[in-house]
């Protein structure tokens, strides 16, 4: 009996493995939340939130997205190479990031009534490095199949960060206390990723600069098309911080967080993880990359509707309970952003489908219409809070499907092609031959 309940895929196992690390981070998360939301105001939240925001925004492409490429060479030392390269670009956009904070940070926290943080605001480049640092060692790990390293890796971090804003937050509540926490729990996670995994530095010209020109389509498409997503992904905390104030951000914040908390156990686990196979699918052909692709989407819609549902039926019980009093004006943001990260935790966990398929370039244009289509949603409704988050939601739900939809096609016509051309190729053997 036992045994039938044993994953019998190595998919289903790496998972499983990355999976049980992530729920166990994300427990710790969902489980403190409420002690350090009665820490802390709401208005201390938004504010750190602020900082938040910047360094996720910059760091997700401090590498030009090279970290992507890191499990698609089956030679270890062309992947080192791409490693390397990786390294010295986070290291080079950190010190551009610096360059642009320095001559605009002021301005940026100006127009979001934030000028308070000013003092901190060179402190984001470390985030920045460590955040980037961090993403370069999670597909480290996913190069290795260290899944169960990587499912650790994350529960340190999510012990120390917030075991670190608890402990500061009894002894000094501020916005400052929530960031350093932040940025404690990006540098160990740093470290210890690249301490638990075997890799070589490549110093040599001429094999750094044949796999930038061989990868060179995450640079030039991937990364401002994740640029433009994660900003879009990202626009409420700064418009909503514009029009509304510091305390609105964190309403926003603290409803996705109590979403993502209990609905994400598994996803970024199961997206890790499909990246992997999906590269390794990608070249057995179309007809079992659509296959991985259905298959995921399917199961991922079942997973997350059942807690959908919850959340939206019992979030008027759960944020007074959980967060307490100060955070009730949180469950009308709930209720409307809850069914949008339905969809986006499907869409998140897919997500890198395009840039397995090689189309980046229209991956790129398709996030470009939907960063100024979420601009306008925002800036349309900005003289009423919830309305801007109902127009922001909408669009957001069209984004994904948009997404989804998009792929599904894209592999049946690259199946059709195919079937077509083999069509094509035994009747002029037929005719050949005759």
């Amino acid at each position: 009996m036992i045994s039938k309940l044993k994953p019998k895929s190595e998919f289903a196992k790496n998972v499983i493995s990355l999976a049980s690390g992530s729920a166990i981070g994300s427990a710790i998360i969902f489980l403190t939340v409420p002690v350090i939301a009665r820490l802390y105001l709401p208005e201390d939240y938004g504010k750190f939130q602020i900082f938040a925001s910047i360094i996720i925004i910059f760091s997700v492409i401090s590498s030009f997205k090279f970290e992507l490429a890191l499990v698609l060479p089956k030679d270890r030392a062309e992947s080192n190479a791409v490693l390397t390269l990786s390294l010295f670009f986070l290291i080079f956009t950190t010190v551009i990031f610096g360059i642009i904070l320095y001559l605009t940070g002021a301005s940026i926290l100006r127009i979001m009534n934030a000028e308070v943080l000013q003092p901190y605001l060179l402190t984001i480049l470390f985030g920045i490095f460590c955040a980037g640092f961090i993403q370069i060692g999670q597909y480290l790990f996913v190069r290795e199949n260290a899944f169960k390293k990587a499912g650790a890796n994350r529960i340190f971090q999510s012990s120390i960060s917030q075991g670190m804003k608890i402990g500061i937050g009894l002894m000094w509540p501020s916005f400052l206390g929530l960031y350093i926490s932040q940025l404690t729990g990006y540098l160990v996670a740093g470290y210890l990723a690249f301490a638990r995994c075997k890799f070589d530095v490549v110093l040599s010209i001429q094999k750094l600069t044949k796999v930038f020109y061989k990868y060179k389509k995450f640079m030039y498409f991937t990364t401002p098309s994740v640029f433009m997503n994660i900003l879009s992904l990202n626009l409420p905390v700064f418009l909503l911080g514009k029009y509304h104030g510091p305390e609105a951000i964190a309403y926003y914040v603290m409803a996705v967080k109590l979403i993502d908390a209990p609905m994400g156990l598994i996803g970024g686990a199961i997206g890790q993880v499909y990246f992997k196979n999906a590269a390794d699918t990608f070249h057995k052909g179309p007809n079992d990359f659509f296959t991985l692709y259905k298959n995921t989407v399917k199961k991922l819609a079942l997973l997350f509707i059942g807690p959908t549902i919850f959340v939206f039926l019992f979030s008027k019980i759960l944020v007074p309970t959980v967060l307490g009093e100060k955070w009730v004006l949180a469950i009308s943001v709930i209720e409307i952003v809850v069914f949008w990260k339905f969809f986006d935790f499907i869409y998140s966990s897919v997500s890198t489908s395009l840039a397995t398929l090689e189309r980046q370039g229209f991956e790129y244009v398709y996030r470009a219409i939907f960063l100024v289509a979420r601009f306008l949603s925002l800036y349309l409704f900005q003289n009423n809070f919830h309305n801007s988050i109902i127009a922001y939601s909408i669009v957001s739900i069209l984004y994904n499907l948009t997404y989804i939809i998009t792929v599904y096609i894209i592999i049946k016509l690259d199946i059709h092609r195919k079937e077509y051309n083999l069509k094509l190729f035994k009747n002029k053997r037929k005719y050949v031959a005759k």
